[in-house]
């Protein structure tokens, strides 16, 4: 890996807490690990830059442009990678979902069917108890 385990862990445990982190280098590959550092780093040095001190100037607000822009990259860039991971997760959960839904189907039909039975069955004794 490019990138050290221990020097990613460090970086990524800036950002998020330890557990987090741990689970980051569980989920992620090399790429994904690789690319979630650079942008924790990214997002710390915008973050410092853009808070250091009160614009007073004109080039100091196309600084913090610039800096708003590299953020709003950072930010589609990152939700991308998190849609990527999450999109073929959420298939998979409607799939399974889809399928023991059709296979509990039948269940579902008999508990509604003794239901009305069983309602039937009240009704009846009411109008016995009734007569």
């Amino acid at each position: 890996m490019g990138l050290e385990v221990s020097t990613a862990l460090a970086i990524i445990e800036r950002a998020l807490p330890a557990e987090m982190a741990e689970n980051a280098l569980q989920l992620l590959d090399e790429r994904e690990l690789a690319k979630l550092t650079a942008y924790v780093e990214e997002i710390e040095d915008l973050t410092m830059r853009a808070t250091e001190a009160p614009i007073t100037s004109k080039v100091e607000a196309a600084t913090l442009a610039e800096l708003m822009a590299r953020g709003a990259r950072a930010e589609k860039d990152l939700e991308l990678m998190r849609k990527a991971r999450v999109a073929p997760l959420r298939a998979e959960v409607a799939s399974i979902d889809a399928l023991f839904k059709r296979i509990l189907a039948p269940l579902s039909d008999l508990d509604a069917r003794a239901k009305r039975h069983e309602d039937v069955c009240l009704a009846r004794q009411q109008d016995i108890v009734a007569a």
